[in-house]
């Protein structure tokens, strides 16, 4: 994931822009985390997940929602969609979303 953020368009950007760059990036790695995307160790995973899915529709997640000029019911859909793919399915999807921001 490290070629996800585009450092020379981040800089170029507003602050502004900066931070709902910065918010959205949350949201996308939450999303990918409650979706079971990890590079960690199955005993780790599984809390992780967990804590994961229980930030999706959590205030927080409003409030970072809100920072990233994003609705929080598509992420919310997108979320329940994809928890019934499997695992592949879902990091090929996340890696496209990572892209189309």
């Amino acid at each position: 994931m490290s070629d996800m953020y585009d450092l020379k368009e981040l800089v170029e950007q507003t602050p502004t822009n900066r931070l709902v760059y910065l918010f959205r990036a949350i949201l996308h790695r939450a999303l990918c985390d409650a979706l079971g995307i990890l590079d960690q160790s199955d005993k780790v995973k599984k809390n992780f997940i967990k804590n994961s899915q229980d930030y999706i529709g959590s205030k927080d997640f409003y409030q970072i929602c809100y920072l990233a000029k994003t609705n929080p019911n598509e992420i919310i859909n997108l979320y329940d969609k994809l928890k019934k793919e499997n695992l592949e399915t879902r990091k090929s999807i996340a890696k496209r979303l990572q892209t189309n921001r």
